[in-house]
């Protein structure tokens, strides 16, 4: 009987670093997998972003009353956009609308 226990008491300890191993490098693995994704998710994001915006857009085009909020057309003055970050000559505030 005691070579028994002392045998399943052998077996259990040489067996337990193994499944640790193994629960380590699942984890792991896991781990290493949900960061690809967070990171493709956050690429899929920008890209949307990118999408959604007509070539040219600028960031304060969408405050300007001439903004045709069209993915193709960026405004009625300025149908390709404007090429530079300062604001183009047309910009205006809609009317009733905070410039902010």
């Amino acid at each position: 009987m005691r070579i028994v226990v002392f045998t399943m008491s052998l077996l259990l300890l040489s067996v337990v670093p193994v499944v640790f191993v193994a629960v380590t490098v699942q984890f792991l693995l896991i781990q290493q997998q949900l960061k690809q994704t967070d990171e493709q998710l956050a690429t899929i994001r920008r890209t949307v972003g990118e999408v959604r915006r007509a070539p040219g857009t600028q960031p304060y085009c969408h405050k300007c009353q001439y903004f045709a909020q069209n993915r193709y057309v960026v405004c009625s003055l300025h149908p390709d956009g404007w090429p530079e970050q300062d604001r183009c000559l047309d910009w205006q505030v809609p009317e009733g609308r905070n410039n902010g």
